[in-house]
């Protein structure tokens, strides 16, 4: 099976949640005291609809879990004809509006309510290889295949708010490296940019035990790489007081062109996996720069586009610097 970028982010989001839903039904099942609730909580675990809903939770994780394993993961898009991971513009017959979508090779863990269309469904069988403008007898037209960058390395850097490199920072680590050799500082923070965080760490294992299942010779080199990456770079402990640093989790307040925005993020010194989670921000990129080094509560303002001179503010809500810890006892029955 093909997984693109924008499929796996979906994926990865689902599998947090079902992790924490799960988390949350065992410490809800485990926070009974059954020589005193023995009543209660025989009532609470022979409740069928409960039950079957905790194991739809955990099946529907298992198969996230193994689509996210065994897929082949897709590092370029057709942009001449649509293909799995082209982004285009249809028009349904009798419809006026047009709507965006992105072909996937196999439905799991989207729909077409999200922007996706599977290869196996019918629409899907009428719309693959077929180009721009054609139309789809029965079904509708095809207005435009949206063209833009056609390679899925390093998806982070397609990423509005995580443009890949600000000019301050750029030339932050030209003095660094010139540094290097006279000054420990120098030296010493050099190695610090290097640090990966937790979750990169856990990410990228993971990428490797799953190209263990593959033999191309582009699949050994990237192991060669990952094994290089997890032997030469510290794991980064974030800062002790309230501040923003490498591992810090960090909700902002964000105010767009298009409106507010709340968004939860974590900061990473830079990016090392192809296959990296949607809420990270390099410390880098204009907005991972911007806020590095802030408390909560601190006002922030970033370039978003250098020729256009767009800017965005916003604002610190929360800065989160220990492990995030599990749901509460609760959570599993308020969200039923």
């Amino acid at each position: 099976m093909l997984l693109i970028p924008e499929q796996i982010l979906e994926l990865r989001k689902k599998q947090k949640n079902l992790q924490q839903k799960i988390n949350g039904f065992d410490e809800y099942r485990d926070s009974f005291d059954n020589t005193e609730v023995e009543c209660l909580h025989a009532k609470v675990m022979s409740d069928y609809i409960v039950d079957l809903d905790y194991n739809e939770r955990k099946q529907e994780l298992a198969d996230i879990n193994s689509a996210l394993k065994n897929g082949i993961y897709l590092k370029s898009r057709t942009l001449n004809k649509i293909n799995i991971g082209t982004r285009f513009e249809f028009q349904f017959l009798g419809e006026e509006e047009v709507c965006n979508y992105i072909l996937v090779d196999k439905a799991i863990g989207v729909g077409s309510m999200q922007g996706f269309i599977s290869r196996d469904s019918n629409v899907g069988k009428k719309l693959l290889n077929k180009e721009s403008g054609e139309v789809i007898p029965d079904v509708g037209t095809i207005i435009d295949i949206k063209r833009g960058d056609n390679d899925y390395v390093h998806y982070i850097r397609e990423k509005e708010e995580t443009l890949r490199i600000c000019c301050c920072e750029k030339e932050k680590l030209k003095s660094l490296r010139r540094e290097k050799k006279t000054s420990k500082k120098a030296y010493q923070e050099l190695e610090e940019r290097n640090m990966i965080t937790e979750s990169q760490k856990a990410l990228l294992e993971l990428e490797k035990e799953r190209l263990l299942l593959f033999s191309e010779d582009d699949s050994t080199i990237r192991k060669k790489e990952i094994d290089k990456i997890l032997k030469t770079s510290q794991i980064a402990t974030p800062p002790e007081n309230d501040s923003i640093g490498i591992g810090s989790k960090v909700v902002l307040d964000l105010w767009t062109e298009t409106g507010r925005k709340i968004k939860t993020v974590e900061i990473i010194n830079k990016a090392v996996s192809d296959e990296l989670d949607g809420e990270y921000v390099e410390r880098i990129s204009a907005l991972g720069s911007a806020i590095f080094g802030c408390q909560k509560g601190e006002k922030f303002m970033y370039r978003l586009d250098n020729r256009r001179n767009r800017y965005i503010r916003g604002i610190v809500q929360e800065v989160h610097n220990n492990e995030i810890t599990r749901n509460d006892v609760l959570t599993y029955r308020k969200s039923r």
